[in-house]
């Protein structure tokens, strides 16, 4: 499950990286306004689905090698116990 951070995180990085990225495009392409409304707007759209989907990617990889890591131990623990009986 996604918190409203990460979401609001991706959102704000997706957000600046789309004007910026639709800044330098119409500065070097003297693009009219609304073109380049459309393209930061798209690259918002693109931006933040890759942003979210890596986000969630990267915590749930760290939850799944923090729960691998807790289970491994508690075997080793259990492996322990068994031959010191």
């Amino acid at each position: 499950m996604k918190s409203k951070h990460d979401i609001v995180l991706s959102i704000l990085i997706s957000f600046f990286f789309s004007l910026f990225t639709g800044f330098i495009l119409n500065y070097f392409g003297n693009l009219s306004n609304i073109v380049s409304v459309f393209l930061v707007i798209f690259i918002f759209s693109i931006s933040f689905l890759i942003f979210n989907y890596s986000f969630k990617y990267l915590i749930s990889k760290s939850v799944k090698n923090i729960l691998d890591q807790f289970y491994s131990n508690e075997y080793k623990l259990k492996d322990k116990n068994s031959i010191e009986n």
